[in-house]
């Protein structure tokens, strides 16, 4: 279910809409007879999820409630160098909300991650980069331990994506996860575990 819900899977659908907009040539008649059944089978899926906020809530919240605003704070403040890390007025804003509900916590986090954003601008373009280097480069645990079988999946997959793919749509629906992926890393903050999902894409590439 987390991968369903939570904010960080939700850029795949959206990454994916648009590359499959752009083969349909930007036709969304096109794209309703081709790919309709697709994202109503995920509209399906988050069905009971959107019902329960609904309910609790009284608000369409198609996601989590809460982890996706505490992941933009933790990974954008002032300490974050590309991974997660606690922001320097952590515990005191914890304790000032303490008492609202998930959803509003979720806003108050948000808000204190643009907040952080916005107090030095000029960092944001290297902070980025080390989120995504953070991600998908071949350590865990942040740079103190190399993945040896990983670093050779990625330099072959690598390789395979430049020179050997046929670009085909099943080739660009793949790459469409690590762009997805990606983007979730910029926003939020790259962690090892969140690229896990998508290394069977990289061994399809690396056999090429």
């Amino acid at each position: 279910l987390a991968i369903l819900t939570r904010a960080e899977f939700v850029f795949y659908p959206i990454v994916l809409f648009f590359y499959l907009l752009g083969i349909c040539k930007w036709s969304v008649k096109n794209f309703l007879k081709r790919f309709f059944v697709f994202y109503l089978l995920i509209i399906l899926t988050l069905i009971p999820w959107v019902t329960r906020n609904y309910i609790v809530y009284k608000k369409i919240i198609p996601l989590t409630t809460y982890h996706g605003g505490l992941a933009f704070w933790t990974g954008n403040c002032s300490l974050a160098s590309g991974g997660w890390a606690y922001p320097l007025n952590y515990k005191e804003t914890m304790k000032r909300v303490e008492n609202l509900g998930e959803y509003e916590q979720n806003k108050e986090f948000f808000k204190k991650g643009m907040e952080e954003l916005k107090r030095k601008p000029g960092r944001m373009p290297f902070l980025f980069i080390r989120k995504i280097l953070v991600h998908w480069a071949p350590f865990e645990e942040g740079f103190k331990l190399f993945n040896a079988y990983y670093a050779g999946i990625l330099l072959l997959g690598g390789a395979g994506i430049l020179f050997f793919r046929k670009r085909g749509i099943k080739e660009g629906v793949l790459l469409s996860i690590f762009f997805a992926t990606s983007v979730a890393a910029i926003i939020i903050y790259g962690d090892p575990r969140y690229r896990y999902p998508y290394e069977y894409c990289l061994i399809i590439f690396s056999s090429f």
